[in-house]
């Protein structure tokens, strides 16, 4: 099997939509692996802003599909 994994959209638009919510304004900086940990913790809405296109061949389509 392989897996290929490419992110989409990154934690930097997280970051900037997260700050938008509280009417601050985008600091342009990547965010701390503590933020992300602290963000993905408290299931908070700007990380359904985070994407990532995976690719998987060499598996049956009945396990990849579930």
């Amino acid at each position: 099997m392989t897996t290929n994994v490419e992110q989409l959209v990154g934690w930097k638009t997280a970051l900037k939509v997260a700050r938008k919510t509280v009417n601050l304004p985008d600091n342009g900086k990547e965010p701390s692996s503590k933020w992300k940990y602290q963000m993905l913790f408290a299931e908070h809405s700007p990380i359904r802003c985070v994407k990532y296109l995976i690719d998987m061949e060499g598996i049956k389509r009945w396990v990849s599909g579930h």
